[in-house]
């Protein structure tokens, strides 16, 4: 290629010398050795440049070779290329495909996992496992009867929810049938339950309740569910039964006291007419110092004289937590003597006791069957043995025995061997017993209890309490009008003491929620307060009678017979020791009630003082009498049983201190 280049330009340039020497001539020789030499230069170089180009012309050779081998190259990877674009583009759309099957595999995945969890709990809900059918069919109910009528109540449940699913039509007739077999069952052994109440007295009726009729309550609630009337006929099984009962042993128990309160007959004692001597108190009584009883080895009888000690030991009938009650049994002795306080005491705390009991086990037991309607999706658990610690009504546990008294009374019909009727519970602070027998504190009862029951409940709770206590409760109130005659009641102060004990009864049962005790205890009170009015009355009556037969008025001063002094001071400590424990038996409250009649009384006494210290004639010694008495009065009251803390006594202090001082400043 550039031997034919070079020819080429040596052939241009050699027709432009001659064209040249003819313009110039000489002048211009030169410049063509010049430019000869420079053509020589140029095809020296041409010349070099070919030899050169020759030397490499095989390094050109396997240039070409290797380009047209590349070329070849690359059409084939080309055509590589193409084929693998078509196989790629295939792949692709298998791909595409495959992500469309796995995106429809994903839906079908989701699917099947959102109805997977219904679907085990269709299965869970209605297959019904074999040993609760076997269990069921084959034995009689016992304490692994709850957790499976629980379980069978949840079967039942489940398929009357899902009545439009098939396999629910096919568990129904096994659901059904064992619900029938269940609930002849549990009639049966609920009646079980019940009947030793009915066959004897000697059956503790708490313990029955507590540790056996609580515990299979589901049993009972189950009934009410699902066959009404068998758990009304059950509810009524029991109330006849437990009527019974406690009609026995309270009428044998009131039988009982009404012997021991007929040993201890006291006559009013008066503050203005002290003279009936102890021995005739004790010639009313039927009984005379120094008798004795062969039963007692010869020991003499304790008389019933209200002497300064007893008195004051009698007090301790007016509380609740003093003293133990009198057993049945004790009655049969002869020479068991007891005030007529503590008779009172003794039948009240034993009501309130088994009242208390039987209407919170009323709650406990049948509370829940009168608040739910009988039909509902309301399942119990399965471990619901019985676990709560039911409140009253008020929201207090109760409890459910007496550690100091188990009152137990026995039936004088069995020949007094001291058997025990059961009659009898303990109640302590408030603390509640779990149905195993266990304490639980009231504060956690409450926890472990339900809901508070309804007003419509708890009225229909004490028409079913009624039903049971009627009979009872009528006996009781047989004892405590015999008690609180209102032709022969019993002193002033005796009265007094039943009026505190019935008031702390009252507000123990409304503690404890027994709201028909509050009942009873309000008629109680009702009944025994005009009496202790009369009573009042009538000692105001005794000393007015006395002041007037001192000034000279009345029967006594027709025949000439006033007061001697003696009588009057007799009459002035007695009023003292009747003012201290009048004020041992009443609180800081003002009870005007009480305190209005001792005012008139003191105003009466006052008056027979000042009346009697007339008769004599020197006014020192007229002084003197008088600050004798009121020496009498203040001794007598800050010695006697009332505290002097107690504003009443305080008033009662200042006044006679009072007329003392004036009567000194006189002598």
């Amino acid at each position: 290629m550039e031997e034919q280049r070079q020819p080429v330009a040596s052939s241009s340039k050699l027709p432009a010398e001659p064209e040249h020497d003819d313009l110039k001539g000489n002048e211009t020789d030169q410049d063509d050795h010049s430019i000869l030499e420079e053509t020589e230069e140029e095809l020296e170089q041409d010349r070099a440049a070919l030899e050169q180009s020759e030397k490499r012309i095989d390094d050109y050779l396997k240039l070409h070779h290797s380009i047209a081998s590349s070329k070849e190259l690359l059409n084939n990877l080309s055509s590589f290329l193409t084929t693998f674009q078509s196989d790629l583009s295939e792949v692709s759309g298998q791909i595409s495909e495959l992500q469309g099957k796995s995106k429809a595999i994903d839906r079908q995945l989701e699917g099947r996992r959102a109805i997977a969890q219904p679907l085990n709990s269709l299965i869970k809900s209605l297959v019904i496992p074999p040993e609760l059918i076997y269990l069921i069919r084959d034995t009689v109910p016992n304490t692994e009867w709850i957790p499976a009528i629980a379980q069978l109540e949840q079967k039942i449940w489940a398929v009357r929810a899902r009545g439009k699913v098939r396999a629910s039509h096919e568990v129904a007739m096994v659901v059904e049938g064992l619900k029938a077999k269940a609930i002849v069952s549990i009639r049966q052994h609920m009646l079980g339950l019940i009947r030793p109440l009915r066959a004897s007295v000697q059956t503790n009726i708490q313990v029955v309740q507590t540790t056996i009729l609580l515990k299979y309550r589901p049993l009972f609630q189950f009934l009410h569910r699902h066959a009404p009337k068998v758990a009304e006929e059950v509810q009524r099984a029991y109330v006849v039964s437990a009527r019974a009962y406690y009609e026995t042993c309270f009428r044998r128990y009131a039988r009982s006291l009404g012997l021991v309160k007929a040993r201890s007959t006291e006559m009013r004692d008066l503050i203005g007419a002290p003279t009936i001597s102890d021995a005739a108190q004790t010639l009313l009584s039927g009984r005379l110092p120094g008798r004795t009883d062969p039963s007692t080895n010869g020991a003499e009888l304790k008389t019933p004289a209200m002497k300064a000690e007893e008195k004051l030991d009698r007090l301790k009938f007016a509380k609740i937590d003093e003293e133990p009650v009198i057993l049945g049994f004790q009655a049969e002795n002869k020479a068991f003597i007891q005030p007529v306080e503590a008779v009172f005491r003794s039948l009240l705390l034993v009501l309130l006791d088994n009242a208390s009991s039987e209407f919170t086990f009323l709650v406990r037991f049948f509370a829940a069957t009168l608040d739910r309607p009988s039909k509902g999706p309301a399942v119990p658990r399965s471990n619901s043995v019985v676990s709560i610690g039911l409140a009253s009504p008020s929201l207090r546990s109760v409890a459910l025995t007496r550690k100091d008294s188990a009152i137990s009374m026995a039936s004088s019909a069995q020949g007094g061997s001291g058997a025990s009727d059961g009659l009898g519970m303990n109640m302590r602070d408030g603390d509640a017993e779990s149905d195993t027998g266990t304490a639980t504190p009231p504060a956690e009862s409450s926890r472990k209890g339900t809901s508070e029951p309804s007003r419509e409940t708890l009225r229909l709770l004490e028409v079913i309490w009624k039903q049971v206590m009627e009979t009872a409760v009528e006996y009781c109130k047989a004892l405590f009008d015999s008690i609180a005659e209102p032709l022969a009641p019993p002193p002033a102060i005796p009265l007094l003491t039943m009026i505190r004990l019935n008031d702390a009864a009252m507000e123990e049962a409304n503690q404890r929620g027994c709201i028909p005790m509050e009942g009873i205890c309000m008629g109680l009170k009702l009944s025994m307060w005009p009496i202790f009015q009369k009573e009042m009355t009538a000692q105001i009556d005794s000393v007015k009678k006395l002041a007037d037969a001192a000034a000279g008025g009345g029967f006594g001063a027709m025949l000439n017979k006033g007061p001697k002094d003696s009588t009057v001071r007799q009459v002035c400590e007695r009023y003292a020791d009747f003012f201290s424990y009048i004020v041992a038996l009443s609180s800081d409250e003002d009870e005007a009630m009480v305190f209005t009649s001792m005012n008139r009384l003191r105003t009466e006494l006052s008056r027979l003082a000042i009346t009697q210290s007339q008769k004599i004639k020197s006014p020192p010694q007229q002084a003197s009498f008088l600050v004798g008495i009121y020496d009498d009065i203040i001794r007598g009251l800050t010695t006697g049983p009332g505290r002097t803390s107690h504003p009443r006594l305080q008033t009662e202090l200042s006044f006679f201190r009072t007329r003392e001082e004036e009567a000194r400043r006189k002598v």
